[in-house]
Parts: C-alpha cells; structure tokens; sequence
C-alpha cells in the first residue's frame, strides 16, 4: 500500500500537478499577486501592480479636502446671496453641489484605491466609480446650459422671460442628474463580468466608453459654439447697447448683472472644456485601443484626467467670489459664524469640564 502511494506521489511530482494546486490555492482569490491566473488577457491584474507613493497620496486627500471645505463654503454664500440672477442662481448652485461630491470622491478614492481591500471588484466599487462619473456628466451639462442661457438671454431678449423660468431652470437641473443617472446604470449593467478588479477602464466595456464620449463631445461642442457666440457677437451687442442705455440706476444695475453672469459663465465654461477635453479623448483612445487597457500607464492616464477635472472643482469657487460680489459679501460671514461655532463648543466644554 506504501509503494502505491509513494508511486503516485512520485507521478503528481513529474507532472507538476502539486506546484499548480499550490499556487492555485495560494492565489487569495487571485487579487493577492500581480495576476489573476496565468491564461488570458482577463485574467491579468493591472490595479495590483498600481501603488501610490505615500506623498502623492497625502497630497491628493489634502487636494480633495479643499475642494470639499470649498465647495462647502461657496453653497452657503450662494444661498445667502442677494441680487443674483435667478437662473445663475441655480446654476451655481448645482455645480457646487457637484463639486462638493466630486471632491468628497476623489477624497475617498484617493485614500483607498491601492488597498488591497479595494482591489476586488463589488458593490462599493461600482457606487464609487458610479458616483464619479456621474457628478463630473452632471456638471458638463449644467455648464452647456448656463453657456445657452446667456445666448438666450443676449440673442433672444424678448424670449428670455418666458423661456428662462423658475419652473424650466428646476426641470433642467433634475433632467442634469437623470440623464447621467440613466447612463452610468446601463454601463455596470453590461460591464465586463470577466475582470475581477475594481478598474474602471478594464470592467467598462468598449460601447460604454463611445456612448461616454460621444455625450461629452456633443455637448462640449455646444458649449464651444455658445462660447464664441458669447465672446464675439454678444461683446458687440454689450457696447450697442452700452452706448444707447437710458434709465436710471436700476436699468444700470441689471444690465452690469447681465454682463457679470456673462463674464462668469465664460470664466467657468472654458476651464471646464480645457479640463474636460483629455478625459473625452481618454474614452475614446480605450475604446479603439482595448489592448492599452492591459498597461499599467492606462491608469497614470486615467488619473491626469481626474487631476484636470479636480482642478476645475477647487478652481470654480474661487471664480464665484472674484467674479461675483453677491456670493464675496457673505464670505466673511460664514466664516465668522463657523469661528464663532467653534468658540461656543470650546466654552461650553469648558464649563461641563
């Protein structure tokens, strides 16, 4: 009985049957090495082999920190500004809100992405990515609406009151969050069941990646149009009417208003499609070159996009209050009121001490 069973442990040795059923078994799952298993390109485990260096990481968790703390400011002094104009109002209003999650988002991932914790594909994976594609599609459109609206508002004056109402600008803004809402869902539905990690570029497949770049590109295209319209017709129909104005300080002042939101608007718009350019292309270089998404530099790349899209998130509050003195007056407020906060919290922990 020995001989037989030495004899079969002799012929599992020659035909490397024991080393496969140890590496097999030493896998973790296959997310614990640089790869998943040794056949097919499916199998191969780009996100093991991303590590971020600890400075970088400490840099980008500070980064997201400010755009939120931000972000965060700028909503309460919108909310307690007084003159704006209804829809710029709104507007800004919903990009803050977006910036805000941007942030947060790009906070958390950034603390968490290389962990190997993280690297397997589940549901809190899918609601990060989701997340984040969908607030940065969110602020894409609500940046082409507020480039139309100025069109509107200088090209078609007399169709502006009763196109731009409260009731249309709210109806805009939820169509700005179902609309990515409807597109990132059908992306994780087909995503591609084969890859196990929590990689974006590799589970997204190729015609969610079109369907991804074919929406920024039309409408940042409309914002490019509306921009030049904005710069070059609309600036000679501001000094027409500049040169014909009459009426006392009160035309004065809603025609200043008009122009600063136009200004705004400009100031916001073209950071945003500057940053927002390299992450359009980035889609659609993955979705003709499926094979790159097999390299570690797929993710360096990925990750300048984001760097851009964050730096128009921190960028963009600072725009409101150089831009608008209605959003810069209650600045000082808010910060106050948060200082003052603070001092009642310690006096009163000092008094139950």
């Amino acid at each position: 009985m020995d001989d037989v069973i030495d004899e079969a442990l002799m012929f599992l040795e020659s035909n490397n049957v024991t080393e496969n059923i140890t590496e097999m078994t030493s896998a973790d799952d296959g997310l614990s090495s640089n790869a998943l298993l040794s056949n097919g390109s499916s199998a191969v485990c780009v996100l093991c082999q991303y590590r971020l260096p600890l400075w970088l990481k400490i840099l980008r968790v500070a980064f997201g920190g400010v755009i939120v703390l931000a972000n965060f400011l700028v909503f309460i002094c919108l909310i307690r500004a007084k003159g704006l104009p209804m829809s710029l109002r709104y507007f800004l209003i919903n990009v803050s809100i977006v910036d805000f999650f941007y942030g947060a988002g790009f906070l958390y991932h950034s603390a968490i992405v290389d962990f190997p914790a993280f690297i397997k594909i589940n549901v809190e994976c899918k609601l990060r990515y989701g997340m984040l594609c969908m607030v940065s599609m969110v602020a894409m459109f609500t940046l082409t609406a507020m480039c139309v609206e100025r069109v509107i508002s200088l090209r078609f004056a007399f169709s502006y009151p009763r196109l731009v109402t409260k009731r249309n600008i709210s109806i805009a803004i939820f169509v700005f969050w179902m609309v990515p809402l409807s597109l990132v869902m059908p992306a994780y539905v087909f995503m591609d069941e084969d890859i196990g990690e929590c990689n974006f570029i590799r589970f997204i497949v190729t015609r969610s990646f079109l369907v991804f770049a074919v929406f920024y590109f039309v409408f940042m295209i409309v914002a490019v149009i509306c921009q030049l319209i904005l710069y070059f017709i609309a600036q000679r129909q501001i000094k027409k009417i500049l040169a014909t104005l009459v009426g006392g300080g009160k035309e004065r002042a809603a025609f200043d208003m008009n122009v600063k939101a136009t200004s705004t608007t400009l100031a916001m718009a073209v950071p945003f499609v500057v940053c927002a350019t390299p992450k359009v292309l980035t889609y659609m270089y993955m979705a003709f070159k499926p094979e790159e998404r097999l390299e570690v530099d797929s993710l360096t790349l990925l990750a300048v996009t984001v760097y851009l899209n964050v730096s128009n998130s921190v960028a963009n509050p600072f725009i409101y209050w150089w831009r608008l003195p209605q959003v810069r007056e209650p600045l000082p407020a808010c910060l106050k009121f948060n200082s003052n906060a603070k001092d009642s919290s310690s006096g009163s922990g000092s008094q139950g001490t």
